[in-house]
């Protein structure tokens, strides 16, 4: 048996909370990754179901495609995981 410092143990401690951090990261990232894919597919749908948009203003106008109406839908996707885990923590 080997008998450790207080700063190897420090270290020992510290490297064993990274690592929950590390874990509670990747969970975090994958269900950042899926309502944003989820938000994406509402986007591609809306996209299918009305077709483009435009948008006027003062006289201008500019098209608003597929691409733009994808982001409005990761943005959306991810405004519900937030909703979702606010109301998971009150």
């Amino acid at each position: 048996m080997t008998v450790l410092s207080n700063s190897e143990r420090l270290l020992v401690v510290f490297h064993r909370r990274m690592c929950k951090v590390g874990r509670a990261i990747k969970r975090l990232a994958r269900a950042l990754l899926l309502y944003a894919i989820a938000g994406a597919m509402v986007g591609v749908g809306v996209f299918l179901l009305i077709g483009g948009m435009g948008l006027a203003l003062m006289g201008t106008a500019i098209g608003i495609g597929l691409i733009p109406m994808v982001v409005v839908g990761i943005i959306g996707g991810l405004a519900v995981k937030g909703l979702v885990s606010s109301i998971r923590n009150k």
